[in-house]
């Protein structure tokens, strides 16, 4: 379960966005839900998270420059991060692994598998 653990989900997909948080929550998660890098860089400056969910292609500041941040912080450098993405790309893959992230293609897994991989992290 995720009682109570910090989770900041970053989806610019309304819809999907959405079912997460659902799910989330009703795993007793307390997650924070942003459509944008820029939010989720803004979230960070206001607390610590357990475990964050980031989709790669953002409006503005994208998912790998928002994972850069969140490594190069000290503080932030071991929180666990899963990349989920709509594209099944060796050299995003590759990406994130080097960052110390894992990665999920969309398609391949619905909403559950990727709070499961979430809670298997924690």
């Amino acid at each position: 379960m995720l009682d109570g653990k910090k989770v900041l989900l970053v989806e610019d997909d309304s819809f999907l966005g959405g079912i997460m948080m659902t799910r989330l929550r009703a795993r007793k998660a307390d997650a924070v839900y942003t459509i944008s890098g820029e939010g989720a860089l803004e979230e960070f400056k206001k607390q610590k998270f357990d475990i964050v969910l980031l989709d790669l292609l953002l409006p503005g500041i994208g998912g790998f420059e928002v994972l850069k941040s969140i490594r190069e912080n000290s503080e932030n450098k071991e929180v666990p991060v899963i990349i989920i993405s709509n594209f099944d790309q060796l050299k995003d893959r590759d990406m994130a692994k080097s960052m110390n992230a894992g990665y999920l293609v969309k398609a391949l897994v619905n909403p559950d598998e990727i709070i499961d991989h979430a809670v298997a992290l924690l």
